[in-house]
Order: C-alpha cells, then sequence, then structure tokens
C-alpha cells in the first residue's frame, strides 16, 4: 500500500504483507527497548533498533493517532461517479476491455484530470503495478490483502479487484 486512512496505533501481528512491487513508508514508535529484524523472502532486509533518546538526539515525539491529511486529489474518490471504466485482464492472454494489444488499435484513452473505475482481474502470478496514480480499492470488502477504502500502487490478488484513481499529478 501506499497511503493508509489511520495510522496503526496498535498492532497484534507478526508481519505487514506486500506485493514485489510494492513500496511502503513505515513511522514506528516502540515503547521499550530492543531490536526487531525486518524479513523480505528468505532474508534480513533490515534491523531497527529502539533505544531511550535524549533531548540532544534531534528525536520529535508525534501523536500517531491520525494519518496526515491526504492531497485533494486522493479525497471523494469512493462517492465520485468515474468518468470511465475498464477491464484490465493480467491472465496469459492479457487484454483491455476484452481488446488484445495491436500496435494498431488503441486500447482506450485517459484523460486527464478524469475519475476512472478498473476492475484488474488475473493479477495472482503477475501484480498489476501503477506508477503515476494511487488506486483506491472499492471493490466490497477488499481484495485478497488490499483493504477496501486504502490506497496502493500494486494489485495483486487471488480473484478480481476494483478500483478508482484521479488521472491528475498528487
Amino acid at each position: 500500500g501506499i497511503w493508509r486512512n489511520a495510522a496503526v496505533t496498535t498492532y497484534a501481528g507478526s508481519s505487514f504483507d506486500m506485493t514485489g512491487a510494492s513500496r511502503a513508508d513505515y513511522a514506528i514508535s516502540c515503547d521499550s527497548v530492543g531490536a526487531t529484524t525486518i524479513k523480505w523472502g528468505r532474508g534480513d532486509a533490515a534491523t531497527i533498533e529502539a533505544g531511550k533518546f535524549d533531548s540532544n538526539t534531534g528525536s520529535i515525539e508525534r501523536d500517531l493517532g491520525n494519518a496526515p491529511p491526504k492531497p485533494a486529489s486522493l479525497t471523494g474518490l469512493n462517492t465520485a461517479n468515474p468518468d470511465g471504466t475498464f477491464v484490465i485482464s493480467m491472465s496469459d492472454n492479457a487484454t483491455i476491455n476484452g481488446q488484445s494489444w495491436d500496435e494498431d488499435v488503441p486500447l482506450g484513452a485517459i484523460r486527464y484530470d478524469g475519475i476512472y473505475e478498473w476492475t484488474i482481474i488475473g493479477t495472482g502470478a503477475h501484480p498489476y503495478h501503477q506508477y503515476l496514480y494511487p488506486m483506491l480499492i472499492v471493490e466490497p470488502g477488499g481484495c485478497g490483502l488490499h483493504e477496501e477504502g486504502e490506497f496502493y500502487d500494486t494489485i495483486s490478488a487471488p480473484d478480481s479487484c476494483r478500483v478508482r484513481f484521479y488521472s491528475i499529478h498528487i
């Protein structure tokens, strides 16, 4: 995921699942001294060491009860009327709206400053990654590990996943 609607203030689990192309930024607050390792695949990716800080460390404590405000381009998508809908199939015979790629036939157009709703299918074997526009999960109940109402840049779900995005710079 790339944008949470609320900060995770307590977490009972032991992992956050991500797809191979996902990215994440975490702010971690620890109430005890110690170290933990971040695992990636079969190896260690990083170690987080929590300690006591004095006023000379530059550490700033912050209330993590609320997520930072979203830019305007990420608000209101859940209730917006889309300017267009697409069905993207990532199966062996990848298609957009049932049409296979042909260099002489456009597969569709996305207008700048438009709101689009896509149903993305077949991402179990190959995730769908969208670089420019964060995708809001609007699939009721979410899809796979992707939570309804949260933003992601990569979709990898066992079934279809309905998303919306605003085609504007954030």
